[in-house]
């Protein structure tokens, strides 16, 4: 079940504890360079792996991981990682998860992503 809204500002999305993606926002679509939100979930592959960088994925499941198990009873990991996008550039992306229960998905992250290239270049 997808579900998106509009005027969430910043880049935001939820995955199961499995990796698909329940929801992403026109911010996080835009910052992919995907014209839509099935755009995006057909390049993705509507999974939380198809948004990280291959060569980073490995590092950035063991940082979560590791983050969660040490973790003060919050259940958040920042992490910095790159992704793809759709026209093949490469961003460095600061990402904020926390982990919560679901009563219909079970666990789930809930996920704010900041380009920090666009950031650091002072971009809108």
């Amino acid at each position: 079940m997808l579900f998106r809204s509009n005027n969430i500002p910043g880049a935001i999305f939820v995955y199961t504890i499995e990796g698909n993606i329940l929801y992403a926002n026109e911010e996080l679509i835009r910052m992919f360079e995907c014209k839509s939100l099935e755009d995006f979930m057909t390049f993705t592959g509507g999974t939380f792996k198809g948004i990280v960088h291959p060569d980073d994925y490995e590092e950035v499941e063991k940082s979560i991981k590791k983050q969660i198990e040490a973790d003060n009873g919050t259940f958040r990991d920042y992490i910095n990682f790159r992704i793809i996008t759709k026209t093949g550039k490469v961003k460095n992306i600061l990402d904020n998860g926390h982990l919560t229960e679901h009563k219909f998905f079970g666990k789930v992250f809930y996920v704010v992503m900041v380009d920090m290239d666009e950031r650091k270049s002072g971009v809108d």
